[in-house]
């Protein structure tokens, strides 16, 4: 499968668009409650492209 021009111009654009959604307050949210980002994509993309850019420390996807 070769992605087209248009494909790897929105592929540049997840992680940045992710970190920004991450970033925002949450309306209920404390320091100590966990905040949930959902994310739907296809399972395959998501391990495959997505989830070696996100940031790897304490918290759980």
């Amino acid at each position: 499968m070769v992605p087209t021009e248009a494909g790897q111009i929105l592929y540049t654009q997840i992680p940045g668009a992710i970190e920004k959604l991450a970033s925002l307050p949450h309306k209920n949210s404390t320091a100590q409650t966990p905040q949930t980002l959902r994310i739907g994509t296809p399972e395959e993309f998501f391990t495959e492209r997505i989830l070696d850019r996100l940031p790897q420390d304490d918290r759980t996807f």
